[in-house]
């Protein structure tokens, strides 16, 4: 089975306009102990509001699936195991 090398490699724009304070975590399903498909979500700062996005990881692309209220700060995301 191939090995992670650890490498980055560029996979396109995300196609939204963000400030700083983003957060970035991957969501991975798990069947018999392996990963058999996996999401990125993204906390983007867009027009001065927190936005929840999910981002391609085969294209790079962030689709918005909501904001937080409009009050809020969010600079991190960390998304729970075994959900």
């Amino acid at each position: 089975s191939p090995a992670n090398s650890g490498q980055l490699a560029a996979v396109g724009k995300l196609g939204v306009d963000t400030g700083a304070g983003a957060g970035f975590d991957i969501y991975s399903k798990l069947r018999g102990g392996r990963a058999v498909d996996a999401a990125g979500y993204a906390t983007l700062s867009v027009g001065g509001r927190a936005t929840l996005y999910q981002i391609s990881l085969v294209t790079g692309r962030a689709d918005k699936v909501g904001a937080f209220p409009r009050a809020s700060q969010v600079v991190d995301l960390a998304l729970p195991l075994n959900q």
